[in-house]
């Protein structure tokens, strides 16, 4: 966007047009004599994947993001924008959120309003946020106590938030949290880690593990009874091709390389076969380990586990 800002939309919008750009969204201020349909065809005949659409001011008013634009005769003064399809459905008083962790969704609020709203606009927005969340159950006390510390906040010079520097911990949450942070004052800041969701508990797991790709394999050595035993991800074919080029790169890491070169004997790449397929990332690399520790191989390695005999024997007379 940036090079066809600078190559091609800004040529044609003109330099006396306010562009404004944020990711996908674009605010432009155009002279009224001109010819937004035909601006729109320029601006979309540069590139066939991004087409704009455009948003007209209306009644003096225009929405961008989260702010609303008013047209005054001083200059534009600005307001909270919410969309027509919103809910107000945030985090209950009674849920199982840290008590910081709900604090710090109402002062986002506050501070928003305190960042976008003009001072005329600035009074409802607040009354707004305040009934938002008494009909939460928010305590009107703690709204209020909230109120004066996003005030606070946003009366700090910038640069001065010592959260920044201050080493930050992180805990799962319980009742005791909140005590910890008053004991560690400043020297730490407390991070919470959440727990579990009814929908984590209830909902049932999907799997991206149980492919057939997902394989434990082996290939025969073409001078000795020996096998190289391997694990992969990607599928036996295409782990072959990667054994055949590191063979012919002569990567000393390969065990076939090391192989050919004390022993002179080159893998039966046609014979290769998979042992154990449809398997989760853990569970291949321990079958793996498995036959590495019960099979005559030309491995270098002894797998991702180091396996006692038994359970080696154990698992490899499962699979």
């Amino acid at each position: 966007m940036e090079t066809l800002e600078a190559d091609h939309y800004r040529n044609i919008v003109g330099r006396n047009v306010v562009w404004l750009r944020n990711v996908d969204d674009i605010l432009a201020v155009v002279p009224t004599r001109t010819n937004l349909p035909d601006l729109l065809h320029r601006l979309n005949a540069v590139h066939p994947s991004i087409q704009f659409t455009t948003e007209e001011e209306r009644d003096e008013q225009l929405p961008f993001l989260d702010t609303m634009i008013h047209r005054r005769p001083n200059g534009p003064v600005f307001s909270v924008y919410r969309k027509p399809t919103k809910k107000d459905d945030f985090i209950h008083y009674f849920s199982a959120h840290s008590k910081r962790t709900k604090e710090g969704v109402v002062i986002g609020f506050f501070l928003r309003a305190l960042r976008i709203c003009s001072p005329e606009f600035l009074e409802d927005e607040m009354k707004h946020v305040c009934n938002t969340f008494q009909h939460l159950h928010y305590p009107r006390s703690m709204l209020t106590h909230l109120r004066r510390k996003a005030e606070k906040i946003m009366s700090k010079p910038r640069g001065e938030d010592t959260q920044s520097r201050t080493q930050r911990i992180t805990i799962p949450q319980s009742e005791l949290t909140e005590h910890l942070q008053a004991l560690m004052g400043h020297t730490f800041r407390i991070v919470t880690s959440s727990g579990k969701k009814i929908g984590d508990i209830v909902r049932e797991k999907r799997s991206n593990h149980n492919r057939p790709l997902s394989q434990v394999y082996s290939i025969p050595c073409g001078g000795c009874a020996k096998v190289y035993i391997g694990e992969t991800s990607r599928g036996l074919h295409e782990r072959i091709s990667q054994h055949r080029s590191a063979l012919r790169r002569h990567d000393t890491r390969s065990a076939f390389v090391v192989h050919a070169d004390t022993d002179g004997h080159l893998p039966k790449w046609s014979q290769a076969s998979i042992i154990k397929q449809g398997l989760a990332p853990r569970q291949r690399k321990m079958v793996e380990a498995a036959f590495i520790h019960t099979t005559n191989n030309i491995n270098t390695a002894t797998g991702s586990h180091e396996l006692a005999k038994v359970v080696a024997h154990l698992i490899t007379d499962v699979t």
